[in-house]
């Protein structure tokens, strides 16, 4: 039956008969029906507060920062003595030593 409906509805749509098209989308319950109240629970997702956005703002940096530090050994004590201390395992060295060779960089 809905393939039938369907093609009334388009011959109905090309007439210009939108009444009759209403009528099909409602008895095939696609679209409500006239004067149907809708008793629908749409929760909003919360919008972050200053902390919310200030804390996302400090991780990014610090995902920069980590990554710059990484890229081009810049010595970074603090940050990695922070890590040490929540046991937190970069996988680089923030201490500004030689690459993982061992051996220092001479140009």
């Amino acid at each position: 039956m809905c393939d039938d409906a369907l093609e009334v509805l388009r011959q109905k749509l090309k007439e210009g008969d939108k009444e009759v098209a209403l009528r099909v989308l409602e008895s095939n319950s696609v679209i409500p029906p006239r004067g149907a109240t809708f008793n629908h629970n749409i929760q909003t997702a919360a919008k972050p507060n200053e902390d919310d956005r200030m804390n996302t703002l400090r991780a990014c940096f610090a995902d920069v920062m980590m990554e710059r530090a990484k890229v081009f050994r810049t010595p970074m004590p603090e940050l990695a003595e922070i890590a040490e201390q929540r046991g937190i395992e970069l996988g680089f060295d923030l201490n500004g030593a030689s690459d993982e060779s061992g051996e220092e960089d001479e140009s």
